[in-house]
């Protein structure tokens, strides 16, 4: 469904959400702001404007944000359903065993992000030291050196992508998180032409936060388009 009109509580915009928008803005920015579009046309000058700025970082949440948002942005190029891709969903699901590596390594390069790579599930490992530490009990001089040899087997035999199947994350939430952790500096930058669509789905989220229809607003629902009233 497309809104073609919402209502929107103006204080709580300006207390909850604006906050977290480029630094600069200030609620009179969006007095006379008439539609959705309006609302982020104002948001996209400012974040163009800041290319020629000294950027700063954004905090951490808005970063978590606007990474959860490519992610899903992606996730839906390869053929996820859009409502589907929550913080809470499970990676499972869209990665099936057998097509694992190449699905990981679409959405990776598809989102530009750095994704942690695919582990060794625990089972296998454990199979694999305990099979090689077999293999090499009757060419050993004793058992602790077969233990320690076919440790060291098992470390080598797991490089193989064959076996780096395991997922690094349980759910799209989860992987957000481990990535923003791991690359946040890089992640932050604010002042970027290629995240701004990105950007533009945090201001929807935001815009639907403040909603006081009846039904809870979904983002998806809004439309450059869609007509803002303000209370």
């Amino acid at each position: 469904m497309v809104r073609t009109r919402i209502h929107l509580d103006y204080e709580r915009f300006c207390r909850e959400v604006l906050p977290g928008w480029p630094g600069g803005l200030g609620r009179d920015d969006f007095a006379s702001a008439c539609t959705v579009g309006d609302v982020w046309s104002v948001v996209e000058q400012r974040l163009i404007a800041g290319l020629d700025d000294h950027p700063t970082g954004l905090t951490l949440g808005r970063a978590t944000q606007r990474t959860f948002y490519r992610l899903r942005r992606t996730l839906v190029v390869l053929g996820v359903a859009r409502a589907d891709v929550v913080p809470r969903a499970p990676l499972q699901p869209w990665f099936p065993w057998r097509q694992r590596p190449q699905r990981w390594r679409r959405w990776q390069e598809q989102s530009g992000l750095l994704l942690p790579a695919l582990r060794v599930p625990a089972p296998v490992f454990a199979a694999l030291w305990a099979g090689s530490t077999a293999g090499l009990w009757s060419v050993a001089p004793a058992w602790g050196l077969a233990v320690i040899a076919g440790l060291a087997a098992a470390v080598v035999l797991a490089q193989l992508p064959l076996v780096r199947r395991g997922l690094p994350a349980a759910t799209i939430g989860e992987l957000t998180v481990r990535l923003v952790g791991a690359h946040y500096r890089v992640l932050s930058h604010p002042y970027v032409r290629n995240n701004l669509p990105e950007e533009r789905d945090v201001v929807l989220a935001g815009l639907a936060r403040c909603g006081v229809e009846r039904t809870a607003i979904d983002p998806d629902e809004l439309r450059d388009g869609t007509e803002v009233a303000w209370q």
